[in-house]
Order: C-alpha cells, then sequence, then structure tokens
C-alpha cells in the first residue's frame, strides 16, 4: 500500500499487491503451523488460545484507531504510518533471538505418519498404536 499511499503509480501499485497476494498464500500456511512446530506440545492450548484473542481484539482496535486518525490525517498519510508500522515491526521480530524457532529435541519433533494394516485391514498410524513393523 506505501507506493499508492506516496501517490505512485497505479500499475505499480497493482503490481505489488500482485507480488503481495503470491506471498499471502504461504505465509498463511506458515503463520498457523509454525508455532505447532516450534512449541512444545502441551503448550499449544494456551499459545493458541492467547494468538486468538490477540488477533480477534487486533482488528476492532485497528479499526477503532484508524477512524479516529482519519479525522487528523489524510488518508496517504494513514496508509504510510501503517506500512512503516508492520515493517518496523517485522524488522524487529527478526533481530530479537526469543521470536527465532529453537532447536527442537527429538522428542517434540512431528510424529510421522505410516501407514499400516491389521489383520483386519484397518490403517493404524504409527503413533504407538498397532503393531511393530516386522523384524528383518
Amino acid at each position: 500500500m506505501l507506493p499508492r499511499a506516496l501517490g505512485g503509480e497505479v500499475w505499480i501499485a497493482a503490481a505489488l499487491f500482485v507480488a503481495g497476494g503470491a506471498v499471502w498464500g504461504p505465509y498463511s500456511t506458515i503463520e498457523a503451523t509454525a508455532p505447532q512446530l516450534w512449541s512444545d506440545p502441551s503448550h499449544h492450548g494456551r499459545i493458541f488460545g492467547i494468538q486468538r484473542a490477540l488477533l480477534s481484539t487486533a482488528t476492532p482496535v485497528g479499526a477503532a484507531a484508524g477512524a479516529i486518525a482519519l479525522d487528523h490525517f489524510p488518508p496517504g498519510a494513514i496508509l504510510a504510518a501503517s506500512s512503516a508500522a508492520c515493517t518496523a515491526a517485522g524488522a524487529l521480530a527478526l533481530c530479537l533471538p526469543r521470536l527465532r524457532p529453537p532447536t527442537r529435541p527429538d522428542s517434540i519433533r512431528p510424529t510421522r505418519r505410516r501407514s499400516r494394516t491389521d489383520a483386519g485391514g484397518v490403517a493404524l498410524a504409527a503413533a504407538g498404536r498397532g503393531c511393530p513393523p516386522p523384524r528383518r
């Protein structure tokens, strides 16, 4: 939004929106799965509850702040400030080691699912259920 906010050409802003749209699909998947992979499974409920609470609160608060700011500033300045704030938050997050994924111990690696069947042909997951694989 920054090129459009600063009075840039529409085609440049459109090209940047296309690039942003291409990034959004993988980003949203990574954003949803990274906390699952980087945290202890026993903490998932707390982590996702806090994440949901923050995200559901941020939208109305941001809309109210934008509406109040619109009374005092032009829309281009608000978009530029919003873009700069998002960029600064991302840059700050990259600099904070606590926000980087830790090296996971073997005990919290994701479980790979292998398909096995029991005597009746019912598929069993490899998460500790069913018969062990045959020895060779």
